[in-house]
């Protein structure tokens, strides 16, 4: 897998970092009965800083290019009340299509993304 990360809102015209991301260092986490979770262990930017960027996620295996923009973060910074329990994101586009994130609660804490171009 490949990630690059790009300048925010320049329709990715202007590359910052490319990064390869292998096997040995994809950690895998299920989430759920029927989710999986990737995360590489040797790029730090783009879990930490996420919503700062917009980003690619290339697949050469089967030359999928995955374009992920217009990144909504949920708080303006992080030490705002709750902000380090909650998404830090509220919204994105991914592969065109727009994504909703909603929290909650409970014995454990979840994440959930609602694709709100599906009718589901």
């Amino acid at each position: 897998m490949i990630i690059r990360r790009f300048e925010k809102n320049t329709r990715f015209s202007n590359l910052l970092d490319t990064m390869l991301i292998s096997s040995p260092h994809m950690i895998r986490t299920v989430v759920g009965q029927d989710s999986v979770r990737l995360d590489p262990d040797n790029y730090p930017v783009f879990m930490g800083d996420f919503q700062s960027y917009d980003w690619q996620v290339y697949f050469p295996e089967n030359k999928r290019l995955f374009p992920i923009e217009q990144i909504v973060p949920q708080f303006v910074k992080e030490n705002e009340a709750s902000a380090h329990c909650q998404s830090f994101v509220s919204s994105l586009l991914f592969d065109n299509q727009r994504y909703n994130f909603y929290t909650w609660t409970g014995n454990s804490y979840r994440v959930y993304a609602v694709n709100d171009n599906s009718n589901q």
